[in-house]
């Protein structure tokens, strides 16, 4: 399951992770596509501290993710945990790519809907997480549906 080291890390240590998720309006570091979007983690510290973790460019970060994109050169103080045989996604912890971020979205779990928020507004304060109680009602009607259309699909069957 995707996030699954996250879960064991937010459960079994007590930190909070968030799952959030970024989205350009232009290229990928590497390509031709007219958007790209990557993922990261945010951990918040028993001290209160935000962290971020790009699992897959294998690098923290000392700023929240609201940080990095209020003041992207806070990028450029990233810890890389990983040799040149993972850099593939380099281009995804520079300066640059938190300059051109347009939208995010933040969820405590990873099963939750993405709700994205333009990056002047989560500047602004505006909420970036969707409540825990909305989410979940979102999720169980999105589980409703599929229950629903299941069943539909049975007794179309017959």
């Amino acid at each position: 399951m995707p996030g699954a080291p996250a879960i064991r890390l937010r459960r079994g240590e007590g930190f909070d992770v968030r799952w959030v998720t970024l989205v350009t309006d232009g290229p990928p570091p590497r390509g031709d596509a007219p958007m790209d979007a990557h993922e990261l983690l945010e951990v918040r510290f028993r001290d209160g501290s935000r962290r971020t973790l790009d699992a897959m460019a294998c690098v923290w970060y000392d700023a929240s993710v609201l940080d990095l994109l209020r003041e992207p050169s806070l990028a450029a103080g990233a810890h890389h945990e990983a040799g040149p045989a993972l850099r593939a996604y380099d281009g995804y912890t520079s300066t640059q790519w938190f300059e051109r971020v347009a939208r995010l979205a933040v969820r405590a779990d990873p099963r939750h809907v993405q709700r994205f928020v333009a990056v002047p507004a989560a500047l602004l304060g505006m909420p970036v997480e969707e409540p825990a109680a909305m989410a979940a009602l979102r999720l169980r009607g999105a589980q409703a549906s599929l229950r629903t259309a299941r069943l539909l699909r049975c007794l179309s069957r017959r």
